[in-house]
């Protein structure tokens, strides 16, 4: 008997869990994955914020189009107007009509929110619905 409790001393006592070194690992996996996951995604955010901006304008411009079609002497266009006409302006994106002399010469532009950090915040549209300028990332 002794013999034998000998020998279970000398066997070392399996332990359930991690060592501190494979937790280390663990997390250093997960670091390097964060890293180079968060530029992406910081990159998706704006180029969708760009994506709105534009869809605002051109979504203005389809309501403005509506408006002269349902109206055959109209002095003036607004935001308001556009809306009452079916656009829907996003969350963040100031849309404007800017009038030149007369409503048949018209652009309208829509400025995305400062804190999307995009390099180019603003799409303009014109009358005749030709980008002049698109929103970039």
């Amino acid at each position: 008997m002794n013999n034998m409790h000998r020998q279970q001393q000398g066997k070392r006592q399996r332990q359930d869990g991690y060592t501190l070194v494979e937790l280390m690992i663990v997390v250093a996996i997960i670091c390097i994955l964060a890293i180079i996951a968060f530029p992406q995604f910081v990159r998706y955010r704006r180029d969708s914020n760009a994506a709105t901006v534009t869809s605002d304008a051109r979504n203005a411009f389809m309501a403005s189009a509506v408006l002269l079609a349902d109206n055959s002497v109209i002095s003036t266009m607004t935001r308001v107007d556009l809306e009452n006409a079916g656009f829907t302006p996003s969350t963040g994106v100031d849309t404007n009509v800017i009038l030149y002399g007369s409503v048949e010469n018209y652009v309208i532009s829509s400025v995305g929110a400062a804190e999307w950090g995009l390099s180019n915040s603003t799409t303009t549209i014109n009358n005749y619905g030709k980008f002049l300028n698109k929103a970039t990332p």
